[in-house]
């Protein structure tokens, strides 16, 4: 008989959902108040989050696990600024999505391959 956790089935939207959406709403939230000055208010508002939720991005209360990488990768850091800086400007819903979704796949094929392989290091 093999290993029943040998082969883990990890849908990617499943891993996106659970992980890598609550930290870039967390990162997205923290360069908005950090580098653009925003208040909590402000940044939920942009967000249509809580002003509760901010908070506790802001205190890494949620999506806690994949801020630090988002917000310390310079890849993913500039992804994230350049989703606040177009929240600011005004863009549109889809224009923002095409900037997570390429921020998303990015680093779920990176989580997904450590969860795969055992290393739950940073995930």
């Amino acid at each position: 008989m093999s290993n029943v956790n040998e082969h883990v089935l990890l849908m990617p939207c499943e891993v996106a959902t659970k992980k890598v959406l609550p930290a870039l709403r967390a990162a997205t939230a923290i360069v908005l108040v950090n580098e653009y000055g925003f208040t909590t208010y402000r940044t939920a508002k942009l967000l249509g989050l809580t002003p509760a939720a901010v908070s506790n991005y802001l205190f890494r209360r949620r999506g806690a696990e994949l801020v630090d990488i988002l917000l310390n990768n310079k890849k993913y850091k500039k992804i994230v600024e350049e989703i606040a800086s177009r929240l600011v400007s005004g863009a549109s819903p889809e224009e923002i999505t095409v900037y997570a979704c390429l921020l998303c796949r990015e680093i779920r094929t990176e989580l997904i391959s450590k969860l795969r392989s055992g290393d739950k290091g940073r995930v």
